[in-house]
C-alpha cells in the first residue's frame, strides 16, 4: 500500500515530493532557529565585548596621551628644572588645553611637593602606588584607587619621572584623570535596563560604576569571584549574580601601559541574562510563524502546478533521455510553449544532443593529433634542461638525459624505478598525496640524488595519455641557486619594509646628484606627492631654506655626510614646515648613496614657541609688576615717613594724655601699613623669584626668644598664653635663611594669636629623622584654641589676599597676605606647609624645613654678644633730604636726640656742606633733583668733590627697601642704611653702629 502511494502521475509525486519536502526543511529551520538564538544571544555577548573593548581603547589612548604629555612636559625648561613658581603656570595653561586631567604635580623623589594646580594639603605624595612604582623603575607608571580630597570623586593618578644626566630620579610629575566621562558614553549606548559599567584598580577596588549603587559603593571590593576570573582570563565573558541579586552576562578587559606591564586597571559591562534570552527568543518565534505560512503556500502550489502540461513535458524529456542514453544522438524533443520551464528544459536538452555529436567527431581527430604529439614530445623532452619523467602510480616508464644529469642516476636505473626514491623523505607525503589528487600547479619539495644529498626541487605535473593508458608526466628542476637569491631578496625586502614602511619619520635615499631614488609613504605624504611622484625629485625641490648652488656647496664631500639639523620643507602646494634630518652617506656596491631621516617637528616648534611666548609674558608681567610696585612702594614710603615721624614727634613731646593716646592709634595705624606695604613688596619678590634665600650661621633659640618676646605683651590685651616647647636633642646652631625663618614662624604664631580669643597659643619644635642628604629635618607644630578654619576655606587659605571671613563682620584686621608669602617662602626652602582645622575648636599648623649642621656642633649654642650700641651724646649730623616734611620731622627727632643738625635739600647742596665743615655722619636720601644720593657718595669717596673729610660716615635713609635696595646702597659706599618710614629706635641704634666703626677705626 505504501508503495502504491509513490506510483503514478507525474503530477502525484510532485504533490508528494512537496509533501515530502516540507518535512526535512522544517527539522531544517527549527535547527536555523536553534541557531539564530544562539546567534543573537552571541551577538549581544560581542556588544559588550565590543563596547568595553572601545573604552578600554579610549583609556589606553588616554594613558598613553597622558603619558606623552608628562614626557613632553617634564623636557620644559621650567619643570625640568624644578622652578616652582614658574611650574605652576606652566601647569595651568596644560591643565586648560587638556581638561581632561583633573590635577598636576611636580614632586621630589622623596614625596615633597615643588608645584601643584592643587592646594597642598599632605606632606609627602611618596606612598603612592604610581608614585613608587615610577621612581623604581624609572618609568612612566599608573596608580590605584583614590578619591580628591577638594572634589569627592574618584580619579585614578599616573606618575612620570625625570632624570638628571646621570640617569638619577630628579623629580617626578604626577597627574590625574576623572572617570566620569565613562558615564555618558554608557548612557549612548541604550543598554537595557538593569545593565551597568564598572571599573576596578589591579587590587580590585571600584573605582566607577554606572549607573551608581547603593549595594556597590566606590572605594569598596568588587565581586571576587568576577575579579578572579578577570585577573585570570585576561579578556572575555562571564555569568555572575551581582551583589543587587540579579544575573548578568558581564564582560571584561584589562588595561596595561605596555605589553610587558600587569594590569593597571579593569573594565566590566554586563547586561542582565534575562533581558539577553528574551530578545533572543522574540526572534526565534517570529521566524516560525513566517515559516509555517511559506510552508503552507509551497504545498498548495506544487499541488496546482503539478499538472497536465508538466507532467506531458516531463515524460516527453524522460523517454528522449533513454534512447540518447541507448547511443541515438540523432533523438530531439518538441518545444511545448505552455510552461515556459519545461521548454527552456527542452531546448536545453535538444542544444545537449547537438553537443554530444559535436564531441564524437572531434574526438576522432584529437586521438590523430595526439599520436602526433607524442612523436613530438619525445624529442623534446630529452632537449630539455630540466629533468622529466613519464610514471604510473609511481614507477617511472621513461625519462629524458636531464633526469639522469640531475639525480645521478643513469637513465637504465631509472626505468621502472620508483619515483618517490627521487624524493627526500620529509616531502614524500606531500608529493604522494599531489598524485592522488592529480595535482597539475607547479610546487616545491626536496629531492634525493643518488649520492644522498638533498637538494630543492621545482615540481610541475601532467596528466597524459601514454601507450593507451592514463600516466603522469613530471618536470624536475633544482632552484637550489634560485632559493638562494629569493633568500636574499625575502630578507633585503623584509628590512626593508620594517625600516620604510614600518617609521613614523619619513625615509629617503638621495644619489650624487641629488636625487631621490627612493622613499618611504610617510616621506610622500609629508610633501603632499604620491611615492610615485617624489622618486625623480631633487632636494632642492623640497628643501625651502637653502638654495640649489647651496646645497651642492654643503654636500660638496658626498657621500661622507652624518649629521643631524634643523631646515624647513616645501609641501607640493607650496605650504612649508619644520623638520629634522638626520643624514647618513655611504657607498652601496659603485653607487654614492645618502639616506635620510625626516621627522616633522612643525607641533614642536609651535609648542616651543607658545611655551616660549607664554615664559615671556609672564617675566614682562612679573618684572612690571616688580617695578610698579618699587616705585610705589617708595612713593607710599615717603609721605608716610613724614606722617609717622611727625605722630613720633607728637608722641615724645609734652602733651596730654587725650593727645598721646591719639598720636599712640596713629603710630599703630601708619606701622600696620608699613607692614602690609611690606608683605605687598615680599609677594612681589617671591612671585618674580627674586628673593634669593641668605644662608648664615644662626642660634634657632635667638629665633624662639625674639619670637616669645615680641608675643608675650599680647598677653595683657586678651587673655591668650604662649606655650614654647623645644626637644632637647635639636642643634642650636644651623645653617640657613634665619630672616625668611622668623618671618615664618611670626606669620604663623601670630596668625595664632589673633583668631584666638581665649585659651593658649602652642609653638612645639621636634627633629624629624635626617633627610637623605644629611640635612637636619625640624618639624614646627603651631596650635592654637581659637576660631578654626571652616573646610571650604582650608584650600584657599594660603591664596593673596583670601582671608577666611570675607562679609562686613571681620574681627581681625589684614590684607590676607600673610599665609601666601609664608607658603612660598616655604617652597623656596624646600619645606612643607600643612593645616589641619576643626571650626571653633581652632587650628594646628605643621610646618617641616630642613637646615645643614654646622661640623663638630653641639646641642648648647653660646649666647650671642649683642651688637647695638648708643650713640654719643651729641653728634654734628647734615640731614640730605628733599621733601620737606621728612626733611623737617627727621630735623626734629635728631634734635630731641641732642644732637647739631645742618640740613640740604640735594646732593649738591650736600657737598657744599661738606667742602664747609667736617661732621660726624651724614643722613642721605637717595631720590632727588639736582643729584642722588648715590652720586653724591660717589664724588664724596672719589675725592674730587673737595669735601674736607671723604670718609665721613654716611647713611641711606630712603624710601627704597625692596630685596638687595641695602647691598647695593653700601657697594656705592655707604656705611648703613634705615628704610622709612623710619622708626627713631631704629635711626639710633644706626647711628650708634655707624659711628662707633668709625670711631675704631681711627683707633
Amino acid at each position: 500500500m505504501t508503495l502504491q502511494i509513490f506510483h503514478g502521475s507525474i503530477r502525484k509525486r510532485l504533490a508528494l515530493l512537496f509533501v515530502a519536502s516540507a518535512l526535512p526543511a522544517t527539522l531544517l529551520f527549527l535547527y536555523a532557529g536553534l541557531e539564530r538564538y544562539n546567534e543573537n544571544v552571541s551577538r549581544s555577548e560581542n556588544e559588550l565585548l565590543t563596547f568595553v573593548s572601545q573604552l578600554a581603547d579610549a583609556q589606553e589612548k588616554t594613558s598613553l596621551r597622558t603619558h606623552l604629555l608628562l614626557e613632553n612636559l617634564a623636557k620644559v625648561p621650567a619643570v625640568h628644572n624644578m622652578d616652582a613658581l614658574s611650574c605652576t603656570g606652566v601647569f595651568t595653561a596644560v591643565l586648560k588645553a587638556n581638561p581632561y586631567l583633573s590635577g598636576l604635580t611636580l614632586a621630589t623623589p622623596e614625596g615633597d611637593v615643588v608645584a601643584t594646580t592643587r592646594p597642598q594639603t599632605s606632606t609627602s605624595l611618596a606612598e603612592g602606588k604610581h608614585f613608587k612604582n615610577a621612581l623604581a623603575t624609572k618609568q612612566f607608571a599608573a596608580g590605584e584607587y583614590l578619591v580628591g580630597r577638594l572634589y569627592p570623586v574618584p580619579i585614578f593618578p599616573f606618575a612620570y619621572p625625570m632624570l638628571d644626566d646621570s640617569g638619577r630620579v630628579r623629580g617626578l610629575l604626577l597627574a590625574s584623570i576623572e572617570l566620569e566621562k565613562y558615564g555618558e558614553q554608557f548612557k549612548q549606548m541604550h543598554f537595557p535596563q538593569g545593565s551597568f559599567f564598572g571599573v576596578c584598580d589591579h587590587k580590585g577596588t571600584r573605582l566607577y560604576r554606572y549607573p551608581k549603587s547603593q549595594s556597590g559603593s566606590i572605594g569598596q571590593p568588587i565581586s571576587r569571584q568576577m575579579f578572579e576570573v578577570a585577573t585570570t582570563e585576561g579578556e572575555g565573558l562571564k555569568t555572575d549574580k551581582g551583589i543587587d541579586g540579579i544575573e548578568r552576562v558581564n564582560a571584561f578587559k584589562p588595561l596595561r601601559l605596555n605589553a610587558d606591564s600587569a594590569p593597571y586597571m579593569y573594565m566590566f559591562v554586563g547586561t542582565p541574562k534575562s533581558i539577553i534570552h528574551a530578545n533572543a527568543q522574540r526572534g526565534v518565534l517570529r521566524d516560525l510563524g513566517l515559516f509555517a505560512v511559506a510552508v503552507a503556500f509551497t504545498l498548495t502550489a506544487g499541488w496546482f502546478l503539478g499538472g497536465k502540461s508538466l507532467g506531458l513535458g516531463l515524460e516527453k524529456l524522460a523517454a528522449a533521455s533513454k534512447r540518447i542514453g541507448e547511443g541515438d544522438l540523432s533523438v530531439r524533443v518538441t518545444l511545448n510553449p505552455d510552461v515556459a520551464e519545461v521548454a527552456t528544459l527542452s531546448q536545453a536538452f535538444n542544444n545537449m544532443a547537438d553537443s554530444l555529436s559535436r564531441d564524437v567527431a572531434e574526438k576522432a581527430l584529437a586521438e590523430t593529433a595526439l599520436k602526433e604529439s607524442g612523436l613530438r614530445f619525445k624529442a623534446l623532452h630529452n632537449a630539455s634542461f630540466g629533468g622529466i619523467t613519464i610514471h604510473d602510480k609511481g614507477v617511472i616508464l621513461d625519462c629524458n638525459q636531464g633526469l639522469s644529469t640531475l639525480t645521478g642516476y643513469s637513465q637504465e636505473e631509472l626505468i621502472g624505478m620508483d619515483g618517490l626514491l627521487l624524493i627526500a623523505e620529509q616531502s614524500r607525503a606531500m608529493v604522494r598525496a599531489n598524485i592522488a589528487a592529480g595535482h597539475e600547479k607547479a610546487y616545491e619539495a626536496f629531492g634525493l640524488r643518488k649520492n644522498g644529498e638533498e637538494y630543492p626541487l621545482r615540481l610541475e605535473a601532467r596528466n597524459i595519455p601514454y601507450k593507451g593508458k592514463a600516466v603522469r608526466v613530471v618536470e624536475f628542476r633544482d632552484i637550489t641557486e634560485t632559493k638562494q637569491i629569493e633568500d636574499a631578496l625575502r630578507y633585503e625586502a623584509q628590512r626593508r619594509k620594517i625600516l620604510l614602511e614600518n617609521s613614523s619619520d619619513g625615509i629617503v635615499t638621495i644619489n650624487h646628484e641629488h636625487r631621490v631614488v627612493e622613499a618611504n609613504e610617510r616621506f610622500a605624504s609629508m610633501l603632499g606627492y604620491s611615492r610615485e611622484e617624489v622618486l625623480g625629485l631633487y632636494t632642492w625641490d623640497y628643501e625651502a631654506v637653502k638654495t640649489r648652488e647651496q646645497i651642492q656647496k654643503d654636500f660638496s664631500y658626498f657621500p661622507s655626510v652624518n649629521m643631524v639639523f634643523e631646515s624647513r620643507h616645501r609641501r607640493k602646494d607650496g605650504t612649508v614646515f619644520d623638520v629634522e634630518v638626520s643624514t647618513s652617506g655611504a657607498l652601496v656596491g659603485e653607487q654614492a648613496l645618502v639616506f635620510a631621516i625626516c621627522r616633522d617637528i612643525t607641533e614642536r616648534k609651535r609648542d616651543e614657541a607658545e611655551l616660549l611666548h607664554a615664559k615671556e609674558l609672564a617675566e614682562a608681567a612679573n618684572l612690571a609688576k616688580s617695578q610698579f610696585l618699587a616705585n610705589m612702594s617708595h612713593e607710599i614710603r615717603t609721605p608716610l615717613n613724614g606722617v609717622l615721624g611727625m605722630l613720633q614727634l607728637i608722641r615724645g613731646s609734652e602733651v596730654s594724655g587725650e593727645v598721646e593716646c591719639y598720636a599712640e592709634m596713629a603710630m599703630r595705624a601708619g606701622n600696620r601699613l608699613t607692614s602690609l606695604l611690606g608683605d605687598i613688596l615680599d609677594l612681589s619678590r617671591i612671585e618674580a623669584g627674586r628673593m634669593p634665600l641668605v644662608i648664615n650661621r644662626f642660634a634657632l633659640s635667638d629665633v624662639i626668644s625674639a619670637l616669645t618676646e615680641t608675643f608675650f605683651p599680647l598677653h595683657y590685651s586678651k587673655p591668650v598664653s604662649l606655650a614654647v616647647h623645644t626637644a632637647q636633642n635639636i642643634p642650636d646652631s644651623l645653617l640657613g635663611d634665619e630672616v625668611r625663618l622668623r618671618q615664618i614662624l611670626f606669620n604663623l604664631v601670630g596668625n595664632a594669636m589673633k583668631f584666638t580669643d581665649g585659651g593658649k597659643v602652642r609653638l612645639e619644635v621636634s627633629p624629624l629623622l635626617p633627610h637623605p642628604s644629611g640635612r637636619a629635618r625640624l618639624l614646627f607644630i603651631i596650635s592654637d584654641t581659637g576660631l578654626g578654619i571652616p573646610d571650604d576655606k582650608i584650600a584657599q587659605i594660603c591664596a593673596p589676599f583670601v582671608q577666611v571671613s570675607e562679609d562686613y563682620n571681620r574681627s581681625s584686621q589684614g590684607a590676607g597676605l600673610g599665609l601666601s608669602i609664608v607658603l612660598k617662602l616655604v617652597q623656596a626652602m624646600n619645606g612643607t606647609l600643612t593645616f589641619e582645622s576643626t571650626k571653633g575648636l581652632g587650628t594646628c599648623v605643621y610646618l617641616t624645613l630642613a637646615f645643614d649642621v654646622p661640623e663638630y656642633e653641639t646641642s648648647i649654642a653660646a649666647p650671642r654678644q649683642g651688637l647695638e650700641q648708643e650713640p654719643p651724646a651729641s653728634l654734628r649730623l647734615l640731614l640730605v633730604e628733599d621733601e620737606e616734611i621728612s626733611r623737617m620731622s627727621a630735623r626734629l627727632i635728631l634734635e630731641k636726640m641732642k644732637h647739631h643738625v645742618v640740613t640740604a635739600s640735594n646732593g649738591a647742596e650736600a657737598l657744599q656742606a661738606l667742602r664747609e665743615s667736617e661732621y660726624d655722619c651724614v643722613l642721605m636720601d637717595v631720590q632727588m633733583d639736582v643729584m642722588d644720593g648715590l652720586e653724591t657718595t660717589r664724588q664724596i669717596r672719589s675725592g674730587s668733590s673737595g669735601v674736607l673729610d671723604t670718609q665721613v660716615p654716611i647713611i641711606a635713609m630712603t624710601a627704597y627697601a625692596m630685596t638687595g635696595d641695602r647691598e647695593k646702597f653700601l657697594e656705592a659706599g655707604m656705611d648703613g642704611y634705615v628704610a622709612k618710614p623710619v622708626q627713631v629706635m631704629e635711626l639710633q641704634a644706626e647711628l650708634g653702629r655707624v659711628v662707633a666703626g668709625r670711631g675704631e677705626g681711627k683707633g
